[in-house]
């Protein structure tokens, strides 16, 4: 039984299903002819008839070729209509999807592979390193691509596999022929840390199952939905999937440009946004929005940073008078959000209540339990909790002790209407438009370099986008290492938005504890 400060919302019990894509697809057969996704850029659409018979048709061909229960099959994409029918196909077929960031650098990329080993990798764009990558990767068999090297034996035509897969009959009845179970891992998700390089999240079909339990309250059958956020994230996987089961049209951005934006939101008249918190800012500071741009919205979604009263009331001023502003607060590890509530005046900066089928319990540094109004580390369980970190246990024992709990590292408080609260973290997570920095990952990049004796990273605050992170470096004795220099070094070595946008300051030390962890409190006093 729950403390009186423990909060709950009715379990899941998924019945009926025991994976993914008998899940979405059984839903996907209720909506006929219904356009499923759209790609803005490209003029292409698929339906939910059409993703039917693409699944199958993959799922017989990965099954042909050899793919056997719990072989990873690798997805690095930008959003397009394709990612849908590829990842039920390849899950059908009881595989792994390990989802694969466009923008990773060669660094990057080598990380993950060696974490995931994938046997088949579908990837449209590729740079030539990234192609390098792959191809002296032991493991990969088959590497479906539009950017295909001169010679290697490995690669095959992304837009020959678009066309095989194309259902002959449209309306064909889905039937898996080997079925994963609940328990079986589903997806193999990026999440960075603050004690290294990105640790790979798997998510089992179980924790898919819960979350989408849920779609009812993110998607709307008649709504048209914006499909911005990555899917290769948790939560643009989410929305993704939410929309199939029910049956909403979800227009795809391949890439995010304020013009391409508004007029995406115009031309197919989006009723449902799912934005960035720095884009949810944007969009009511910028002169060049106009309400008009935004007549068919009605409900806007917002998460991964926090929203003050007057930046909500800039864009709420906007939309139509009639429109809902909703906030919400998870991470890669819960699957999808934790939190989720409508932005009210009356609570502002409120992340939400605990969604159904969670448990939440707020405790304080010295263990007791938090009573409302008291601050202390959210700690959640229920079944869209993830197994486990891959070949990490001693984080995965760090995240999830002996009862399950998940340990997320934040600091929270909950009012006395069940109302969360985000204090700060307790982690060091720099959290960029959404995305998510490891201080660490950047401090020993920096520290391979000769000229640099001693780094750390500290996130700053930015009105737009969230946290920013800046360099505090110890040049070694007699460098003459600019602040140029160092921001080069990050730009070859990471993702775009993990570069030094708070800039780079030199300081003669950093300061460290006894047993050498860096002060991370005093950093920003020396920024």
């Amino acid at each position: 039984m729950m403390s009186d400060h423990e909060c709950s919302s009715p379990q899941m019990n998924p019945v009926g299903t025991s994976n993914v894509p008998d899940y979405i697809l059984l839903s996907i057969g209720k909506f006929k002819t219904r356009m499923a996704q759209i790609d803005s850029d490209a003029n292409r659409s698929i339906s939910f008839p059409e993703i039917i018979g693409r699944v199958i048709n993959l799922e017989k061909k990965l099954s042909n070729a050899g793919i056997k229960k719990g072989d990873v099959l690798a997805i690095m994409s930008r959003n397009t209509i394709d990612i849908s029918w590829i990842i039920l196909g390849s899950l059908a077929a009881r595989g792994v999807c390990a989802m694969f960031d466009p923008t990773a650098t060669t660094r990057e990329l080598q990380h993950f592979v060696s974490i995931v080993k994938p046997k088949i990798v579908f990837a449209p764009d590729l740079t030539s390193d990234q192609m390098r990558v792959f191809t002296e990767c032991e493991s990969v068999r088959c590497i479906f691509s539009k950017s295909l090297p001169d010679s290697s034996d490995k690669c095959q035509d992304y837009e020959d596999l678009v066309d095989e897969m194309s259902p002959n009959t449209v309306g064909s009845k889905h039937k898996t022929l080997f079925t994963p179970t609940l328990s079986d891992t589903a997806f193999l998700l990026s999440s960075s840390g603050t004690t290294g390089m990105p640790k790979a999240v798997a998510l089992s079909h179980r924790n898919i199952i819960a979350v989408l339990e849920n779609s009812g309250s993110f998607m709307r059958h008649d709504g048209v939905a914006l499909g911005l956020m990555p899917f290769h994230h948790a939560f643009g996987l989410g929305l993704m999937l939410m929309a199939l089961c029910e049956g909403s049209t979800m227009v795809v951005i391949p890439k995010f440009g304020m013009n391409s934006f508004l007029k995406t939101v115009s031309s197919f008249q989006i009723t449902h946004l799912f934005l960035v918190p720095s884009l949810l800012i944007s969009l009511g500071k910028s002169g060049s929005v106009r309400p008009i741009d935004l007549r068919s919205v009605r409900e806007v979604l917002t998460g991964a940073g926090a929203i003050t009263l007057e930046q909500q009331r800039s864009l709420k001023n906007k939309l139509p008078p009639t429109a809902r502003m909703f906030h919400s607060y998870g991470m890669t590890e819960t699957t999808f959000v934790v939190t989720f509530g409508e932005m009210r005046e009356d609570k502002p900066n409120s992340i939400g209540r605990i969604v159904s089928g969670l448990k939440a319990k707020i405790v304080k540094d010295n263990g007791d339990l938090a009573v409302d109004f008291e601050v202390g580390e959210l700690l959640v369980k229920g079944q869209a909790v993830f197994s486990g970190y891959i070949d990490n246990d001693e984080a995965t024992k760090e995240a999830l002790d002996e009862t399950r709990w998940l340990h997320t590292g934040d600091l929270v408080m909950r009012d006395n209407d069940g109302f969360y609260f985000h204090i700060e973290r307790r982690k060091q997570i720099i959290k960029y438009q959404g995305h998510q920095i490891s201080p660490t990952e950047i401090e020993m990049l920096l520290l391979q370099q000769d000229s640099i004796e001693d780094v750390a990273i500290v996130g700053l605050e930015h009105e737009v986008f969230g946290e920013v992170p800046k360099a505090l470096v110890v040049r070694k004795e007699g460098s003459e290492l600019t602040e140029g220099a160092v921001m080069e070094i990050v730009k070859g070595g990471l993702s775009p938005y993990k570069q030094l946008r708070g800039g780079v300051k030199f300081v003669k030390t950093i300061p460290k504890t006894c047993s050498g962890k860096i002060k991370r409190a005093l950093l920003k006093q020396m920024c």
